[in-house]
């Protein structure tokens, strides 16, 4: 069987999208990661093509330069594909109720989003992922961590072999310690 490998972060809106997205909603909304900082259209257009049997390109995200890799270098696939497997953290993950959202859960909550606007808006976005990209899905498998600590440790090792691989890159964006804490 032909199978497509699409991966949620290769879908990252691109960096001066983010930049402005921080800009006309909320300065976390810079950082890639939560819902909303997707490309959601591209998402809907590469699965779209793939279902319907047509030939199609799929976006590479870039974590060293934090951007898009160029479109030449982006994944072709055939009209020909019979599975496709989307990785994605909060894939198949539902909109929470107001309520969970008063208290903050984390420092940048707490410290950088005191009226909560980034937090509902990953939230109202993450309804939209569920309601247009999500429900496509035949089946769905969740792979649990043990906890946040867990995360980062394996988020680390991927830091560490981008900074490996990417020695030469000019602005290289890979995360140290504490932007690494700060993005878990």
């Amino acid at each position: 069987m032909r199978v497509a490998l699409l991966f949620l972060d290769d879908f990252y809106k691109t960096r001066s999208e983010r930049n402005q997205l921080a800009q006309d909603m909320h300065p976390l909304l810079k950082t890639r990661g939560v819902p909303g900082t997707h490309d959601l259209s591209l998402m809907e257009k590469t699965i779209s093509a793939i279902l319907n049997k047509r030939s199609c390109v799929a976006p590479i995200f870039n974590k060293v330069i934090d951007d898009r890799h160029d479109q030449s270098n982006w994944v072709n696939y055939d009209n020909n594909i019979d599975i496709i497997l989307f990785e994605g953290w909060c894939n198949n993950s539902q909109k929470q109720a107001s309520s969970e959202l008063i208290k903050p859960i984390n420092d940048p909550e707490e410290n950088e989003d005191s009226q909560g606007i980034w937090r509902h808006y990953a939230n109202e976005n993450l309804d939209k992922y569920y309601h247009q990209l999500f429900k496509l899905a035949d089946i769905k498998i969740m792979l649990e961590a043990p906890d946040f600590n867990r995360i980062y440790q394996w988020r680390k090792v991927q830091e560490q072999k981008l900074k490996a691989l990417n020695t030469n890159v000019v602005q290289n964006k890979i995360m140290n310690d504490d932007e690494l804490n700060r993005f878990i």
